[in-house]
């Protein structure tokens, strides 16, 4: 057993933050809590209890799953990873960038083509341009109208 009295606190690893797209799922890195003494040198790895901590307006956890929220746009984004062991806690905050995954669109005219547009974000992500083909006669001419 260590004593109290050589305990500095509790630290996690470090995590690095990643991309996710709204409306999907990323798989949450495993927590690893290492108690850490006074003399500021050595750490010892626990078995703590752990969670993550997500805003709402983000998403939710499950199990060791972030699912994200769909349409969200882009934006920076923070969950924060938490361990407890005994009467120590400590918490980590990971950064994620949030993608838009663009699932609303619609086009705009500009002539000789159509924009897609995100509904969301307002992202530009593609084009189509007009497409004809040899048209279909409904209406024959004749010497005094016009066809259609």
């Amino acid at each position: 057993m260590i004593p109290k009295s050589q305990i500095a606190g509790l630290t996690l690893n470090n995590y690095y933050g990643g991309q996710v797209y709204s409306g999907s799922s990323l798989p949450l890195p495993e927590i690893k809590a290492f108690l850490t003494f006074k003399d500021g040198v050595t750490a010892l790895p626990v078995e703590a209890t752990t969670s993550w901590q997500v805003n709402a307006e983000l998403g939710h956890v499950e199990g060791s799953t972030l699912i994200v929220n769909a349409n969200l746009g882009n934006r920076e984004a923070t969950v924060q990873a938490q361990a407890a062991f005994g009467d120590y806690t400590a918490s980590q905050d990971v950064s994620l960038s949030v993608r838009c995954s663009h699932e609303k669109t619609h086009f705009v005219n500009q002539g000789a083509y159509h924009d897609k547009v995100c509904d969301i974000c307002g992202e530009t992500i593609g084009y189509q341009s007009h497409e004809w083909d040899e048209g279909k006669i409904t209406k024959e001419a004749t010497e005094d109208q016009e066809g259609v």
